[in-house]
């Protein structure tokens, strides 16, 4: 009987045991989703906010698009990206 008792314990002990740790992976999951979602965001942010400082470059001193980023500094890498998103928002 005393076994018996024995084997339960196991068994039941390595079910709390992996439900434990499905539990926190799935909190790990959802931690990694959400700084991979606010670091998305904030680039999205500084990638509108570059656009816009575009654009007023542009309207207010009637650079093009290349002396505007020239002034702005930003790197030659990812310039043609910027053209593409100024053609696409006009």
């Amino acid at each position: 009987m005393d076994i018996m008792f024995t084997l339960f314990d196991q068994e039941w002990v390595t079910q709390v045991h992996e439900k434990n740790l499905i539990k926190k992976t799935a909190t790990a999951a959802r931690r990694e989703g959400r700084a991979e979602g606010r670091m998305e965001g904030e680039l999205k942010g500084r990638r509108e906010s570059t656009l816009d400082s575009l654009r007023n470059l542009m309207d207010s001193l009637g650079l093009n698009s290349d002396q505007a980023m020239s002034a702005l500094k930003i790197p030659a890498s990812e310039q043609p990206e910027y053209h593409r998103l100024l053609e696409l928002r006009q």
